[in-house]
């Protein structure tokens, strides 16, 4: 009977233990790096400002290559149509990146769909980067999980560093997150100035020898599944990405070649081919997929005269 005890004595102190770790963000004891409280400002100042728009919006989706790349205030100007950058962190997988831009779409949106090629060749298990932004931040995404995927992002956060986080911000010494750039109104990264670029850009992109993954097959779509019904039209356009000679191999042809026939039995249109992504190094600001200013104005020319092919636009 002794030893019966002493087990269910574990059992419990096992169960109130980890009901603690999963409690300890909702009640602010625990917070997260400087990285998750910034990526979740982000997504609180784009959502604001796709909300503020009556009507039929854009949103362009993707990671932070969408966040420093895409240029929403030139798209207004040439689509004749409410555009928001709704780029924030690659580093969330596009999972998460697809299910927090399904949240926000109505019924008349267009979406531009933008991903870096790497979130592509992931497979479905939880990020690092989007535990820790549910845990945090985003709990409404925990009632869209199954129940045996839940625990992993109530407990997988990383548990020390949090609690020695929460204690910083208690002395009033608040993360500070990236203090390079700023949001304009459109959700544009501004800062990534030619000046201020890091040079030595590392080509970054695809695993040879690997394709899209069948997991983020499946999550595309279940992405273009719901915009249809919702009636919202999701075109596939080209990430900016440096000009490097492993973004022009044979293997990273055959890699677009798959995604564009993906894409296609998907039923989500194609604008442009990966070449109009690509920019010279001089026109990066510190990754293979952050433009500078110049870079941005040039990928925008080329994406948007891929788009006013087939929809009037202004000068």
């Amino acid at each position: 009977m002794t030893h019966l005890r002493f087990l269910l004595l574990v059992a419990v102190s096992l169960v109130v233990g980890l009901a603690a770790i999963a409690l300890l963000p909702f009640l602010g004891i625990a917070r997260p790096n400087a990285e998750i409280a910034w990526t979740a400002s982000l997504y609180a100042d784009k959502t604001r400002a796709a909300d503020s728009i009556k009507g039929p919006r854009i949103l362009v989706v993707g990671g932070s290559g969408t966040l420093f790349s895409f240029d929403a205030e030139v798209a207004t100007r040439r689509l004749g149509q409410p555009v928001v950058n709704y780029g924030t962190h690659a580093g969330l997988g596009l999972g998460y990146i697809l299910d927090r831009a399904n949240r926000i779409l109505r019924p008349g949106d267009t979406v531009l769909l933008a991903p870096e090629y790497e979130l592509l060749q992931q497979d479905s298990v939880a990020n690092e980067y989007a535990i820790q932004l549910t845990a945090f931040y985003d709990h409404a995404y925990l009632d869209r999980l199954p129940l045996m995927e839940r625990p992993q992002y109530l407990l997988g956060y990383k548990v020390l560093p949090s609690l020695a986080m929460g204690a910083r911000i208690a002395l009033h010494r608040p993360p500070a997150g990236r203090t390079d750039i700023t949001l304009d109104r459109l959700g544009d990264a501004r800062g990534n100035t030619v000046a201020l670029s890091k040079g030595n850009i590392a080509p970054g992109a695809i695993t040879a020898g690997r394709t899209v993954s069948p997991a983020m097959v499946e999550r595309l779509r279940l992405f273009a599944k719901e915009a249809k019904a919702r009636h919202v039209q999701v075109i596939a356009i080209p990430p900016a990405l440096i000009d490097a000679p492993s973004n022009r191999s044979p293997a990273f042809a055959a890699f677009h070649k798959r995604l564009a026939a993906v894409l296609a039995g998907l039923g989500i249109a194609q604008a442009g081919d990966a070449a109009i992504g690509f920019l010279p190094p001089s026109d990066m600001y510190d990754s293979a997929y952050h433009a500078n200013d110049r870079g941005r104005a040039l990928y925008m020319e080329r994406i948007l005269t891929v788009l006013c092919k087939t929809r009037v636009c202004g000068p």
